[in-house]
């Protein structure tokens, strides 16, 4: 975060069906009255209080995320990430041995039916 910037949390009680309206709205205003922008990043809904800290965590994410790219006025939905792109994140070295004790013998498929399986 560089100076001058702040972060806010807004915890909403309800999911509202127009809630990204009003942050549309609020995006607006802000500009009106202020000359500057302002920016949302909102992470999955939680149904228990300690699903609160991954929720912050997504919402978290999701800003930095949209910030890294260069924008400065957004509305973020913290997207899940896919097994591929989690995978990445495993450092090389470490990853042939996940592999092979995550997939155990179709890690390296040697019947047919278990290249098949290993394909699905």
């Amino acid at each position: 975060m560089s100076p001058g910037n702040h972060r806010f949390t807004i915890l909403l009680l309800t999911n509202h069906q127009y809630y990204l309206d009003y942050c549309k709205y609020l995006q607006k205003e802000y500009k009106k009255l202020f000359n500057s922008t302002l920016s949302f990043s909102i992470g999955n809904e939680v149904t228990e209080f300690s699903q609160l800290p991954l929720s912050y965590f997504e919402a978290n994410e999701a800003f930095d995320h949209k910030s890294e790219s260069g924008e400065v006025r957004f509305i973020e939905l913290y997207k899940s990430k896919s097994v591929e792109e989690l995978l990445q994140l495993i450092p090389a070295i470490k990853l042939k041995p996940f592999i092979t004790y995550t997939l155990g013998s179709l890690a390296y498929p040697k019947t047919t039916k278990e290249k098949e399986l290993k394909k699905l």
